[in-house]
């Protein structure tokens, strides 16, 4: 009897990990988009094109006059994410102190960036996911380069093993993303990351 219990309590982990790998967004394979800044009367939209079809394409739009800046993130099926930033934080006068919650199209918080302190490397961004009871998941750190022009994803601060890749290009409108790892970083949180970064690319030194 002891056995038994024993080896349904594995089967019961087992199980709950599987489903918490499964739940989310995820490509199966590394994928590189791109992501530009189109400026409108009403609203910025970042439009996201993978050049060699790596991952689908879509938009983060980014509307006027609403008293708390949001992402909406959409794919050719329509609306998919929307990242609404804090209003009760420093990230109201600091760009790198932003915090931002993520929702899904049921309501659901789905993930968090959290900005903080200056660090050696100007920046620091921990992303959070929520699994489907609403537990936090830490993911990574996203570091920024002194000039703000490159953020690396990693894990830890003990693994360098970087999850993705922010770089700016030299237009000035656009970067490139990289996502190494995609089964360990749901679609709509670093597509979601990579708008706010486009949009604040020239704020975060002021």
């Amino acid at each position: 009897m002891r056995k038994f219990l024993s080896h349904c309590l594995i089967l019961f982990f087992i199980l709950y990990a599987q489903a918490n790998l499964a739940y989310g967004v995820h490509e199966s394979n590394p994928y590189t988009f791109s992501i530009t800044k189109h400026i409108y009367k009403l609203a910025e939209m970042y439009q996201i094109k993978s050049f060699q079809d790596e991952t689908y394409p879509g938009t983060v739009k980014k509307s006027a006059f609403r008293v708390r800046t949001n992402y909406d993130l959409s794919n050719a099926e329509g609306w998919q994410a929307t990242g609404i930033t804090r209003i009760a934080s420093l990230g109201t006068i600091y760009p790198w102190a932003k915090e931002i919650d993520i929702y899904d199209t049921r309501g659901v918080k789905i993930a968090f960036i959290d900005g903080e302190f200056a660090t050696l490397e100007s920046a620091k961004f921990t992303l959070y996911e929520y699994d489907e009871v609403g537990h936090a998941m830490l993911i990574g750190f996203a570091y920024a380069s002194k000039d703000f022009t490159h953020f690396a994803v990693v894990p830890s601060m003990n693994d360098p093993r970087p999850l993705a890749e922010l770089n700016s290009n030299p237009d000035g409108q656009s970067w490139n993303v990289t996502v190494h790892y995609p089964e360990k970083i749901d679609d709509r949180l670093i597509r979601i990351f990579a708008g706010f970064v486009l949009d604040y690319q020239y704020k975060f030194l002021s």
